[in-house]
């Protein structure tokens, strides 16, 4: 989604948001992911929040947040297409120069299957 260092989405379906039992838990401990942070048993046992809750491990990036919705907004507003015909030119001029470097190319040969991003 084109966030910045550290931010990204994690998608969660319904059906896993709080499941029957301890299946689906992040056995970490955070201030948010826990079921009592604070509580007087604190040092003695974590136990995690069930489900999507436990992956909130640790505080909020909040620039990485404003930076995700800044992007959704102009992706929505620019639109898909539009954007990945402007980046078209420049992915396959900095295809090109890698590929005379001695580097392994990861990303595919084929320009109808090229994105965004160059992985050697």
């Amino acid at each position: 989604m084109l966030a910045s260092h550290g931010g990204g989405l994690v998608g969660v379906p319904h059906y896993r948001r709080v499941p029957s039992g301890r299946d689906w838990a992040i056995p970490a401990g955070g201030w948010y992911n826990l079921q009592d942070p604070v509580g007087p048993t604190r040092f003695q046992q974590a136990v995690s929040q069930p489900g999507a809750a436990s992956f909130s491990v640790g505080m909020p990036d909040y620039p990485a947040i404003y930076a995700i919705r800044a992007w959704l907004d102009y992706i929505q507003r620019v639109g898909v297409e539009t954007i990945h015909q402007a980046t078209k030119p420049q992915v396959a001029a900095c295809l090109q120069e890698v590929r005379r470097l001695p580097v392994e190319m990861l990303t595919p040969g084929r320009a109808d299957d090229l994105a965004g991003i160059i992985a050697f």
